[in-house]
């Protein structure tokens, strides 16, 4: 006989994974129109690497940030603690929700392809493993 675990495998979905920020609603509202920041940003911005309880990324480019992070995987409870250091010396409407979404974060669910971090139910972003292009 064999057990199954109603508990996500962490390492599996966070550790050492490269997420991009592919989409973002706010407030119940889609923001789609000015998603082609996002777009056009390349490969030097809008992602998110999780390593062992710390990440770092980029937003808009020139935007590094940096912190911890923790998840429960029984009930996708999920919290990030920016670093000291992490400031928004280039601000845009778009970065500022999104860095609003996890500096708040509560809750989280996916897999290694694809991960949503919640602010709230109806505040939240939408990570891929893969670059839309």
């Amino acid at each position: 006989m064999s057990g199954c675990s109603t508990e996500d495998d962490l390492n599996e979905i966070f550790i050492g994974n490269t997420f991009h920020i592919t989409n973002l609603t706010y407030n119940s509202t889609t923001i789609s129109k000015d998603l082609t920041e996002l777009y056009e940003s390349g490969n030097e911005a809008y992602y998110i690497v999780f390593n062992n309880q710390t990440f770092q990324g980029t937003l808009r480019k020139g935007t590094h940030i940096e912190g911890t992070w923790h998840a429960d995987g029984k009930n996708n409870r999920f919290s990030m603690k920016f670093g000291t250091s992490t400031s928004l010396p280039v601000r845009s409407d778009i970065q500022d929700k999104i860095y609003d979404i996890l500096l708040n974060a509560q809750s989280y669910s996916g897999d290694s392809n694809v991960l949503k971090i919640y602010k709230d139910s109806s505040s939240f972003i939408t990570l891929s493993s893969r670059k839309l292009n």
